[in-house]
């Protein structure tokens, strides 16, 4: 079976809702659950959890910031809500998650955006217990606008990916290394593709290092 996360306005509380589809490996719907309030919700990934039900990320307008929250969702099994919660500093462009991921103490890490609709943009990590409350959240910016798409726990250290602005036009993509227990940097490295613009995004953890998914 897979779970499968995104937005409706066919249905659900108004606006968009963030969805929760799962299907079975013929594609035939097992549950689908829409998830927000009255303004627009957004779901970008979801992930299965150590208790078999899942944790989802993305962005909501219904519960905060009218330019938008990060959003983190935590389902059981069958896609109902156990917790929802909100993060963000209330300034006037928002935040959102792109991607999360399940530490091995219970708790989680999530990747995205803060100051995401406008003006410069940096790359926001945050990371929570496992009820969703923050442990530390930063900001990291590179030169101009920043962007982190992919998250992935190894060991005590979070590797992130995302794009930073190399110029006036051009977007390079980056890895960065934190510390989990503070989110300090130990290393972070751009890289450029021919000077056109790169974005990582996903990465996977190899025998000899780090694998990353990129546009």
């Amino acid at each position: 079976v897979y779970v499968i996360a995104g937005h409706t306005n066919s249905f659900g509380n108004g606006g968009y809702d963030g969805l929760l589809t799962k299907v079975s490996k013929k594609g035939n719907t097992v549950w689908s659950k829409a998830i927000g309030g009255s303004g627009n919700d957004l779901l970008f990934t979801v992930n299965r959890t150590s208790d078999n039900g899942f944790i989802a990320c993305g962005q909501t307008k219904s519960y905060g910031n009218a330019a938008g929250d990060a959003w983190l969702v935590k389902t059981d099994a069958s896609g109902n809500v156990q917790w929802s919660k909100k993060y963000g500093d209330g300034n006037v462009n928002g935040e959102l998650a792109y991607d999360v991921t399940q530490l091995s103490d219970g708790g989680y890490a999530f990747c995205g955006v803060h100051r995401f609709a406008g003006g410069v943009a940096e790359s926001f990590v945050l990371r929570t217990d496992n009820q969703g409350n923050v442990m530390w959240s930063k900001q990291y910016g590179i030169n101009g606008s920043d962007d982190a798409n992919g998250i992935l726990e190894d060991g005590n250290f979070l590797l992130v990916t995302g794009f930073y602005q190399d110029g006036v036009s051009f977007y390079s993509g980056y890895v960065m290394k934190l510390d989990k227990s503070n989110g300090v940097i130990q290393w972070i490295k751009g890289y450029d593709a021919e000077n056109r613009s790169t974005w990582l995004g996903k990465l996977t953890k190899t025998n000899t290092g780090y694998q990353v998914g990129s546009v």
